[in-house]
């Protein structure tokens, strides 16, 4: 999830630098202002309002309008007739009119091999025994060149550009190679782990199961002697303190055995009596062969094993950085537990509902219909 998001964020930030770099700041540029002359250079495919270029005194163009203001050739057959004609034979150069009716010099780069042009002024001529209106007056001329340094500088920066980016997503490949090679190896080294942990509880349940094969005769012996010499509250004090030693030896840290007995009560009358055994660690071994839990001391505390009403339960341990981890490896604990997709990038998880366990010996086996149920946040 991670490396996806850091790769949308490299590309993001290329096409910026591309678009940034590779783009011309300017449509255009003024080089001098004459008399009756404007030399312009161009850089790319624009539009520019001839009367923004036009020289001091020149400005009001025929056929143009500003503020809501005609100046002539409303007619368009007039306007073409004195304005577009002259230069109609200017390769990459159109005169004409944008939607607002300001009169434009249309230039397309590719055809345009820079040409000198003519445009009209606007003269108001109102006599006595005319109507009043605008017609050509003055012309003053216009040079357009193109800009081919600028051209050239462009297509270096893109070339380069594009050399860096080609870079970034090489880079970005091979580092999704070794990520996906390293979570496969630690994949299989977590499945060794797991057989090396059921070899070893093998061999250590033989070795305490011979144990008290050897020294039951001994420890029997031993109680028969000391009962023919003890008092019966001797008996009772020796019997509770088995019992607790029993839970220090077989019970360290998972399970809790209390044991209620009263010293001034005949223990052939009332046996001391069991409670209910309660489990909660995150002292959990996983294997993904079977889909089972064993409860043992490991340091990978990924899952946590609880008992209610008899039952056996799990679920996710409750800490954020292992459920951030968790959430980039989930479908390999997929006999483990169900997902729920959410819209967007999620960095973690969160529990819907625990999961089930069927406990068989000293295994505990996912309960396929009940299993743990998770969504991404």
């Amino acid at each position: 999830m991670k490396i996806k998001v850091l790769a949308i964020t490299v590309l993001l930030c290329c096409l910026h630098t591309i678009y940034v770099f590779g783009t011309p700041k300017e449509d255009y540029k003024v080089l001098k202002k004459e008399q009756n002359r404007t030399v312009i250079e161009v850089f790319r495919d624009c539009e520019i309002i001839i009367a923004d270029i036009a020289p001091k005194g020149k400005d009001t163009i025929y056929g143009d309008c500003v503020n809501d203001v005609i100046y002539g050739g409303e007619n368009d057959l007039l306007f073409k007739d004195n304005q577009v004609s002259p230069n109609k034979d200017e390769n990459g150069i159109k005169i004409c009119r944008n939607q607002n009716k300001r009169v434009v010099l249309s230039v397309i780069y590719e055809d345009l091999e820079g040409a000198e042009i003519e445009i009209a002024t606007a003269r108001d001529s109102v006599l006595a025994d005319t109507c009043a209106g605008f017609y050509p007056g003055n012309s003053f001329k216009i040079l357009v060149k193109k800009n081919r340094m600028q051209e050239n500088a462009f297509d270096k920066e893109l070339h380069g550009i594009l050399l860096l980016f080609i870079v970034l997503l090489v880079g970005l490949f091979w580092g999704f190679l070794v990520l996906r090679q390293n979570r496969k190896v630690l994949k299989e080294l977590s499945k060794l782990s797991a057989e090396f942990s059921d070899l070893k509880n093998v061999v250590n349940s033989l070795e305490t199961k011979n144990k008290i094969q050897v020294d039951t005769p001994l420890i029997t012996q031993q109680k028969d002697v000391e009962r023919n010499s003890m008092t019966d509250e001797d008996i009772k004090r020796f019997i509770v303190a088995q019992i607790k030693n029993s839970q220090t030896q077989f019970s360290p840290s998972t399970l809790q055995t209390t044991v209620a007995a009263n010293s001034n009560v005949d223990l052939i009358a009332n046996p001391v009596k069991n409670e209910e055994l309660v489990t909660d660690t995150d002292n959990v071994k996983f294997h993904l062969e079977d889909n089972s839990f064993t409860l043992e001391q490991t340091d990978q505390k990924i899952f946590r094993i609880y008992s209610k009403g008899g039952e056996f339960y799990y679920t996710i341990v409750n800490d954020s950085a292992v459920r951030e981890e968790f959430s980039c490896m989930i479908q390999t604990f997929g006999g483990f537990l169900n997902y729920l997709s959410t819209g967007g990038e999620a960095t973690s998880i969160e529990v819907v509902n625990d999961g089930k366990l069927r406990k068989d010996g000293n295994k505990f086996y996912v309960d396929v219909n009940h299993k743990l149920v998770l969504k991404f946040v």
